[in-house]
């Protein structure tokens, strides 16, 4: 049987061959309208090959004129190459260059007018057939890359940007899963009770054995017995309308609470893996499910760790103590899963990938949702501020070297082993030519050498989804 591309290696195939035609056509081309044509042709090769459909807009009217093409959040500009006011030039600062960003800056509130979109969710794109130049909108700021000529690696950002963001579906935001997924959700609010309930009343073993490691191990985190609420636990209680449950058990609500997000992650993480790999998405699976049964088997194959395994990702799931819910399966808790799932199913799985530092702050954002602040500090959690891990990672001139070796030894949701991550691929990019190994050896060197403990079994669930974010490829 052939084997099947994944996702990477298609487009990484194809980055090239889309470089080399538009550069040809840039030869020839004496208007932006022949690059925009020759683009949108070998996009449809690439369609093809993938199997993905990208939703593309063409002449696309929007109130200060109108746009050469729209892919969803993907906003693109062609220019002719001949024309010398027009073209982008070798710098941002060139006349080409400044033109093409005002207009896309433009672009991007005409579309946060007309379709609500946030102008951090969007990706803008200046193609002349001889340079790309990205633009984003991130902390507040635009963020605009020197000019890059079009070879393999610029294409590929700009197929990933397309294969990301181009697609249907919500992006991973923290605003858009703080709403559906957040403690004011009704989901989160429902679920908890349901998972509380399920966990305060079961008698089953293999619960019991998770549940009591669990406390054993969060006992050691917040160093004070988690059985004996506090004044902010019982506000907790109170805030998910569990207070008036009889003897109100507030390890229960805690596990209750740290499960819910567990579930969400595994979710996400299996969606993700699925999407890069070309493989039958769980979710689909799991909203084909016909009945509660047959439901409870997907999430079986799940825990059991299927999808993670046949991509060779051996301990995504290893020592999980939040699996506890499946052999107390009950109507309610597949209603909790059910909501889950058809939720996620609006979102755009590519969205997450695209900006790894914005999936951790979303991850991160999304348990502070369910946790208030004094809580969690209560518990003894502190988040270690990205300005902070930056300054850090400075102070021991760390640049990003993949020989060296990193150890956060009380690493929370990730934020230094991502951040890490991060500067070894910047590394890479800019010493591919000279370093003497491929992108199969640097992830072989990222998993041996950026490496994280923590005693919270959440905070490993965390740092494992965000890990694998940061390295899906």
């Amino acid at each position: 049987m052939p084997k099947t591309e994944s996702l990477d290696e298609l487009i990484a195939q194809k980055a090239a061959e889309f470089a080399d035609q538009i550069k040809a056509a840039a030869q020839m081309a004496d208007k932006e309208e022949e690059i925009r044509i020759e683009a949108e042709r070998q996009l449809a090769f690439i369609e093809k090959a993938t199997g993905i459909k990208l939703e593309g807009k063409h002449e696309f009217t929007v109130a200060s004129g109108r746009v050469d093409s729209v892919y969803d959040r993907v906003i693109i500009e062609y220019k002719n190459p001949k024309s010398p006011g027009a073209r982008i030039g070798p710098k941002a600062d060139s006349p080409g260059s400044k033109k093409v960003v005002d207009q896309i800056k433009q672009r991007f509130y005409d579309m946060r007018f007309a379709h609500g979109h946030a102008l951090n969710t969007m990706f803008g794109v200046g193609l002349d057939g001889n340079y790309f130049i990205f633009i984003r909108f991130r902390d507040d700021k635009w963020q605009v890359q020197e000019p890059v000529e079009v070879n393999k690696y610029s294409a590929e950002r700009f197929l990933w940007a397309l294969y990301n963001l181009g697609q249907k579906g919500k992006p991973f935001s923290s605003e858009y899963l703080a709403g559906d997924f957040g403690s004011d959700s009704k989901l989160a609010q429902d679920g908890v009770r349901t998972l509380y309930e399920a966990i305060s009343t079961t008698d089953h073993p293999k619960a019991q054995v998770f549940f009591n490691q669990w406390k054993i191990l969060f006992g050691e985190v917040c160093g004070y017995d988690v059985d004996n609420p506090s004044d902010k636990i019982k506000k907790l209680a109170e805030f998910y309308g569990v207070e008036h449950r009889k003897k109100f058990k507030a390890a229960e609500l805690l596990f209750a609470v740290h499960s819910y997000y567990a579930i969400f992650m595994k979710l996400l993480a299996s969606e993700i893996a699925a999407y890069f790999h070309k493989l039958p998405t769980p979710l689909q699976k799991m909203i084909q499910a016909g009945s509660s049964n047959a439901l409870k088997r997907e999430m079986e194959d799940l825990e059991a760790g299927s999808i993670f395994r046949h991509l060779n990702i051996t301990n995504f799931l290893e020592g999980d103590l939040f699996a506890w819910y499946v052999p107390v399966w009950s109507v309610p808790i597949e209603q909790l899963v059910r909501g889950m799932v058809a939720r996620l199913d609006d979102y755009n799985p590519g969205t997450l990938s695209e900006d790894p530092a914005g999936s951790r702050d979303l991850l991160k954002k999304l348990y502070q949702q369910l946790f208030p602040k004094s809580v969690r500090h209560d518990l003894g959690e502190y988040y270690t501020p990205d300005w902070l891990a930056e300054h850090v990672l400075n102070e021991l001139e760390y640049v990003g070297d993949p020989d060296k070796r990193l150890l956060d030894p009380a690493c929370g949701s990730g934020t230094f082993l991502v951040m890490a991550i991060n500067r070894i691929r910047k590394w890479y990019d800019e010493n591919r030519e000279q370093a003497r190994f491929d992108e199969g050896d640097l992830c072989r060197k990222i998993l041996s050498n950026v490496v994280g403990f923590d005693l919270n079994p959440l905070a490993v669930m965390a740092a494992r989804t965000n890990y694998l974010i940061a390295i899906r490829d």
